[in-house]
């Protein structure tokens, strides 16, 4: 009784939820209903509804109700949506496709049927069977072709019969109407001469054209006339396909009349949704289901203004036939709410349905269907929708392609994004050959903006005067906000930055030796520009004037422009390869989760980041969408140099301070000198920076997640401590003894971080004996190193109990992927090379041919535990260390480990336990 009542209270929040024309047709659950559903108007919600409100105001059961459907998405909408409404008795409805109820039909019933005799057909069988069809035409056979592809009329043959099985068509029937339409051809004014001719006169009958149709007709008569050949051929095979199912059933109820009253009188409430699709033979099946009350309890929801199954238009006259059929107790029901649409999208397209005049509104009296936006999120909106009409497919397309380019001017940067994305893709393939052109390529870049500078000081030398501080010092204080000005003239110091985010490409020697090099040419083309600036004689520049480019000669300027596009490539790809740097380091430090990392050449430095590669690529798209000029991320792009020169400058102070020890005065002047002017750069380009401010985000999600990693690991720390093997050695044998122990592996494989041989985690013990007893015969432990040369690949071993602990020290090469899994195994065949290993397990095989045996890896994973008395700042700095762990990559990827050998264990990460529970014992009495 609760649970009926929670149904009811549920039920009747949603039922107050429904607009006025819903719940009528919700609460008339007896007799025939027609719903005349426009697009988004609720009409799943009313079928749902509709069932909810029989079971709960009546008491029939859920298998007495009927709902059938046209797809199989439909069928799961529909009772995902029932559920909410009634609970578990949705899954007692009988929801189903027509062919899915055709099918529990005949399973129910198999010897009625000759289902159980044939298979259904494949497509390919499907096909050959038209191919055997068509080679047996005879030669004067309309459809027979000698020429081309003789099989040509396979899909037409194919759509034409399951047309005829769908709607119930015979080739008689369809025989007929071609006869009734070729006799009416003549009578039809498209085949009446609208003019004179050499050979009609206006008013003729067009007999060539009548020719013409009687050919298109003789071809389809001689198509339908091969039905039954095509079906005996089907049955020959013992083949049959989907559509033959609705009308085996068809068949049956109307030859048994007691195998139909018995579904006639089990189905006392029928809904039949999207009712203008359904076929002729499934509008025959629900008549065939209806029939046996006067006045059927049937619920048919359509809209005759959209169709999506049938071609060219719904079948109206499914829906014509039902109201003529229950003319006197049918209701008729129009949503007109609709939820989906703004009222001028409603509206635009009333005017193109308004040309359809084959409609219900025109067919049955008292019909209107005015459609109102009922959203109250949108139905606000005034946006008109364009309406546009071509008279070719051809015209529609020119004209889609010339929206686009318009959207192209409207600074839409989609040419751009697509070389971005390409930059970043071939990440994956190596840059080595981006490495070994970038020193020459920035050789040819900062030589050619140092001759284009010095060309123009040969014409005004006396721009030299600009290296004297003098004018600059007098610039900042005596022009009006000259101090500002810092956050432009910042722009032109960056741009080195490139070469030292890369050490992997470019080496620390380069990058002393071309230091002096690079800043000179820059000095040289600014002063360049200076020249030119005042060779001018005016004031102002013009539009679309760059100083730059305009130093250039008129027949250099192609050149120029491809020489600067290869160096801004160049340039972008080793920052590129510098982020991918940074991130390494900063794995090894514990300063961000472990990822992927691939190298896709022999060089050390040259690596690949996936994930990383993916961050990098998104974070560019994103300012590009967001600032779509290169002029408007000037500020941001400063502010971002400007925070690098900080830090840098910070780590010069730590290194001169910590490392180096120098004399305390010492360090002060050299750093008042770089902040300074740092902190000058960095003044200017904050007050830019409050426009573009939005692009922080992505800053301080990075700095949150390494710090988030660094202090958790700091955390995690207190937990993880080592033992010594030795004192544990006892214990292993003993359980490894111990038959009583259920035997977990025969060898038991653990991964340790411990760096010292003798050393193990103190969490790996307490997993093999404290936790749950793990008795093997051999207890293995790997520890892998990473080497410099590339391909190394090295192990030794520390046995420290033989035949029952061993140790195993893999030394890779920092290109060798760690696969664990196929190293150990090499492992094991060489210790049984050498005689080094003594088995007992009668039944394995290290052999590289047939190798088998037991091996059971075990990875030892954390999670919090809820027993852990957490500060709230550790405890959200855990919380977001283990969420941000899940997307990280596993030990067991990390290692190669195959998922059938490898165990995760997850153990409590028990950091600050509470000490002490108030609990004490009280007397029984």
């Amino acid at each position: 009784m609760a649970s009926k009542q929670l149904q009811k209270e549920k039920f009747q929040a949603i039922y107050q939820s429904l607009n006025e024309q819903q719940r009528i047709a919700v609460d008339t659950i007896e007799g025939p209903v027609m719903v005349i559903a426009g697009p988004g108007t609720g009409k799943t919600q009313i079928l749902s509804a509709r069932i909810g409100k029989i079971l709960l105001d009546t008491d029939t059961a859920p298998e007495n109700i009927l709902c059938l459907t046209y797809t199989d998405a439909g069928v799961v909408a529909m009772r995902k949506r029932l559920f909410n409404f009634i609970g578990s008795d949705a899954y007692k409805v009988n929801i189903y496709t027509f062919h899915a109820f055709c099918n529990d039909v005949i399973q129910e019933n198999l010897s009625l049927f000759e289902k159980t005799a044939l298979d259904p057909i494949s497509e390919l069988e499907r096909i050959d069977l038209f191919k055997q069809l068509i080679d047996g035409f005879t030669k004067n056979h309309p459809l027979k072709r000698y020429r081309g592809d003789v099989y040509f009329e396979i899909n037409n043959l194919k759509n034409l019969f399951s047309t005829m099985k769908r709607e119930g068509y015979t080739p008689s029937f369809i025989n007929q109407k071609i006869d009734e339409y070729l006799a009416d051809l003549p009578l039809r004014d498209e085949y009446v001469a609208k003019r004179a001719t050499k050979e009609f006169k206006k008013g003729d009958i067009r007999t060539d054209k009548i020719e013409e149709e009687k050919e298109k007709m003789e071809k389809l008569r001689a198509a339908v006339n091969e039905f039954d050949h095509f079906q005996q051929m089907m049955r020959i095979r013992s083949r049959y396909d989907f559509d033959d199912m609705i009308n085996w059933v068809i068949r049956a109820f109307e030859e048994n009349k007691n195998l139909l009253t018995r579904y006639q009188e089990q189905f006392l409430y029928i809904l039949v949704d999207e009712y203008q699709d359904t076929s002729g033979t499934q509008n025959r099946l629900v008549e065939l289901l209806i029939n046996y009350w006067d006045v059927p309890n049937v619920f048919v929801v359509g809209d005759d203004d959209q169709s999506i199954y049938r071609f060219q238009g719904a079948n109206i006259e499914n829906m014509i036939n039902f109201a003529n059929s229950y003319q006197k107790d049918l209701l008729t029901i129009v949503l007109t709410n609709n939820y989906r649409s703004t009222q001028p999208i409603l509206d635009i397209s009333k005017t193109i349905i308004d040309k359809n005049e084959d409609r219900l509104v025109t067919r049955l009296d008292g019909l209107s269907k005015e459609l109102v936006s009922s959203n109250r999120l949108i139905n606000q909106s005034t946006n008109k929708p364009i309406l546009k009409e071509y008279e070719t497919q051809h015209q529609e397309m020119i004209d889609v392609v010339l929206q686009i380019e318009k959207l192209l001017q409207q600074n839409i940067v989609p040419g751009k994004i697509g070389i971005i994305s390409l930059l970043f893709f071939f990440q994956r393939f190596g840059t080595k050959i981006v490495g070994f052109s970038f020193g020459p390529m920035m050789l040819i870049w900062f030589s050619m903006i140092m001759l284009l500078g010095v060309i123009q000081i040969f014409h005004s030398p006396g721009i030299l005067k600009a290296i004297n501080p003098y004018y600059g010092f007098e610039l900042l204080t005596n022009y009006p906000h000259g101090f500002w000005l810092l956050g432009a003239v910042f722009l032109c110091t960056t741009g080195a930055e490139a070469l030292y985010s890369d050490l992997g490409h470019c080496g620390r020697k380069n990058i002393q030796m071309s230091w002096i090099f690079v800043k000179i040419a820059l000095i040289f083309n600014y002063m360049g520009q200076g020249a030119w600036l005042l060779a001018q004689g005016s004031d102002t520049l013009g539009a679309n004037i760059n100083p730059f480019y305009e130093l250039m000669p008129h027949w250099f300027l192609l050149v120029g422009v491809v020489i600067a596009t290869f160096a801004t490539i160049i340039a972008s790809q080793a920052l590129i390869s510098g982020s991918f740097t940074l991130i390494s380091e900063a794995i090894s430090m514990n300063f961000w989760p472990r990822v992927t990392i691939k190298f896709p050449t022999d060089v050390k430095g040259q690596i690949y980041i996936p994930s990383l590669n993916f961050i990098l690529w998104i974070g560019c798209v994103g300012m590009m969408l967001y600032f779509k000029k290169s002029e408007h991320m000037e500020a941001a792009y400063g502010f971002s140099i400007v925070i690098a020169m900080l830090m840098t400058t910070t780590l010069m102070y730590v290194y001169m301070h910590f490392v180096k020890k120098w004399n305390n005065i010492l360090v002060f002047l050299i750093m008042s000198v770089f902040l300074i002017v740092e902190v000058s750069f960095f003044i200017t380009n904050v007050a830019k920076i409050k426009q573009r401010w939005m692009f922080l985000f992505f800053e301080f999600g990075l700095m949150f997640i390494m710090i988030v990693w660094y202090r958790a690991r700091k955390i995690t720390n207190r937990y993880l401590y080592f033992v010594k093997m030795r004192d544990y050695l006892s214990a292993l044998t003993d359980l490894s003894a111990d038959k009583e122990v259920p035997k977990y592996a025969t060898h038991l494989v653990y991964l340790t971080k411990a760096d010292i041989p003798g050393d193990i985690e103190k969490r790996i013990i307490d997993s093999i004996i404290n936790r749950k007893p793990k008795r093997a015969d051999v207890y293995w432990f790997v520890h892998i190193d990473r080497a410099d040369n590339p391909y190394e690949m090295e192990y030794s071993i520390n046995e420290l109990l033989h035949n029952k602990v061993v140790r195993v020290n893999f030394k890779l090469g920092f290109r060798v992927q760690p696969r664990i899994n196929l190293l150990f195994k090499m492992v094991m065949q060489d210790m049984k090379k050498n005689k080094e290993l003594e088995f007992l397990n009668k039944y394995e095989n290290l052999d590289q041919n047939d190798f088998h045996t037991d091996i059971t890896y075990v990875i030892i994973e954390t999670f919090l535990s809820i027993e852990n008395e957490l500060t709230l700042r550790e405890g959200f700095i855990m919380d977001s260390y283990f969420a941000i762990k899940q997307l990280a990559q596993s030990d067991q990827k990390a290692f190669g480990l195959d998922n059938a050998v490898t165990l995760t264990e997850r153990v409590p990460l028990l950091i600050t336990p509470r000490s002490y529970l108030p609990l004490r014992r009280v007397q029984q009495t």
